[in-house]
């Protein structure tokens, strides 16, 4: 039989941001929200692995490069950290992260 070789893990994203969205709610409770978004350094990713202070949350599709943070209504000045890692069949990248507080 022939073997396939496996795929090299992909690179690592750079560029990781958070457009974040602080809405007011009953102080000082704030319904934390926006948009993640990173630069794809790799050709070969099946995908990102998009993690919510260590837990796996959401995955996306090879080339998208944002996300949504998802709506939490937290302290004001608690810090949440959202990650990223590309992932193939060869392994991950190393998780990057952007850390989001509000207001």
């Amino acid at each position: 039989p022939t073997q396939t070789a496996t795929p090299t893990p992909p690179a690592a994203v750079t560029n990781l941001a958070a457009v974040k969205a602080c809405a007011p709610q009953v102080l000082p409770i704030y319904l934390y929200g926006g948009v993640i978004n990173w630069q794809d350094n790799s050709n070969n990713e099946g995908g990102f692995n998009i993690y919510l202070n260590g837990g796996l949350f959401g995955t996306v599709a090879a080339n998208i490069t944002t996300h949504p943070i998802p709506p939490l209504a937290l302290a004001a000045g608690t810090p949440i950290t959202l990650s990223v890692e590309a992932f193939n069949s060869g392994g991950k990248s190393a998780k990057v992260d952007v850390v989001v507080i509000c207001p």
